[in-house]
């Protein structure tokens, strides 16, 4: 090895580091699947500890449900916090719902709305619906029926059935020109997401 440049032993390195990552990640889902959540836990915590925003939004997820370990909302909390900070849209959603039902963290709507946007922003579909509920109820964000008619667009764009739903609702409420004002919040929101 001595021969070799140096920068060929460190991709070595890290593709041999990355393959037991991915390992540990696919054998923790599989244990997760098959009910084996200690193991499962166990495993995302190697890769949690080493920065895995996924590992640590799955152990978040263990924590709020009690899969393995004692139910925490708050050890929950912390773990989605943990994730959120890294930009996992998934975390940035569990962590907004925790602050909007104030489960193990103070209900606060404002860090709600704002954890939303974060992952809603990333294209995550259940965010994108609740946002448009929190701008519907005025909670957290100023009331607005065009910015949740745009929000529940976008999820609706995706699959999302009750967006749709609250969607064609809202519509039956709203006046022409509300309606067009929505559009093209959604057509904004789009060309930012890529869409």
């Amino acid at each position: 090895m001595r021969n070799l440049p140096i920068s060929i032993v460190i991709l070595a390195l890290v593709l041999v580091t990355s393959s037991v990552l991915a390992d540990n990640m696919d054998d923790a889902l599989d244990a997760a699947n098959f009910g084996d959540y200690e193991k499962a836990r166990k495993l995302w915590l190697i890769e949690a500890e080493n920065g895995s925003a996924v590992a640590q939004a799955n152990i978040g997820l263990l924590y709020e449900d009690g899969l393995g370990v004692p139910q925490s909302d708050k050890e929950a909390v912390k773990w989605y916090r943990m994730a959120a900070e890294q930009g996992e849209p998934r975390a940035q959603y569990y962590l907004g719902t925790a602050f909007e039902e104030g489960r193990g963290i103070p209900q606060d709507y404002q860090e709600a709305a704002k954890n939303y946007h974060l992952a809603a922003t990333r294209g995550y579909v259940k965010a994108q619906y609740k946002l448009g509920l929190l701008y519907l109820k005025g909670q957290g964000v100023k009331q607005s029926t065009e910015a949740a008619y745009a929000w529940w667009s976008v999820a609706a764009s995706k699959g999302h059935e009750d967006a749709q739903k609250y969607k064609d609702s809202a519509q039956q409420q709203m006046t022409p020109k509300q309606i067009e004002t929505a559009q093209g919040i959604a057509q904004q929101i789009w060309a930012e997401l890529g869409n």
